[in-house]
């Protein structure tokens, strides 16, 4: 390939970045979204090293599930979880969720 178009490739090259989803979906089916917070925090340095763009830190049913059977304050869970992750944290939910 000529240095010209070699160069237009190069220039075309796009970025993907990768979101992590483990926090919020690894434990939805096999345990249905029963994973408490203390349960998360052992694995959030490693996960925080891989280098993703964002780490999901919930979905649609935590809300819920950490209310009505994990006896937890959602939003603490959500403040301990962004202040021990360097990486930015991100969330899923539906506006059902945060009323149910």
């Amino acid at each position: 390939m000529s240095r010209v178009r070699m160069s237009q490739a190069k220039s075309t090259e796009r970025r993907f970045d990768f979101i992590d989803v483990t926090l919020r979906d690894a434990h939805q089916c096999l345990w249905s979204t029963r994973m408490t917070t203390a349960m998360m925090t052992p694995i959030l340095g490693a996960i925080d090293r891989v280098g993703y763009a964002y780490i999901n830190i919930l979905g649609g049913a935590v809300f819920d599930v950490c209310v009505r059977y994990l006896h937890e304050n959602p939003w603490e869970r959500v403040g301990l979880l962004c202040d021990r992750l360097a990486t930015p944290c991100d969330a899923l939910t539906r506006g059902q969720s945060l009323y149910t």
